[in-house]
């Protein structure tokens, strides 16, 4: 299961291996990753909360409106 991945390991190299960690862990794009992550967060509270009022119009609507049934 892991045979390929220890060739790659084996034909790379430990120092490309390292720098390749280095550049994928950088505080500039953690820094980029919390921030989209952040923004993503907003964004999804941001639709619940529409959805939420949305629901709660259609709810009061149907309270206030109500049809009479016919006898």
């Amino acid at each position: 299961m892991f045979a390929p991945l220890l060739q790659v390991t084996t034909a790379l190299g430990a120092d490309t291996i390292n720098a390749t960690a280095e550049t994928v862990a950088s505080p500039t794009i953690r820094d980029n990753f919390l921030s989209s992550v952040s923004i993503l967060g907003k964004g999804m509270l941001g639709i619940f909360v529409f959805m939420t009022m949305f629901y709660l119009l259609i709810y009061g609507m149907e309270r206030v409106f109500k049809t009479k049934p016919e006898k």
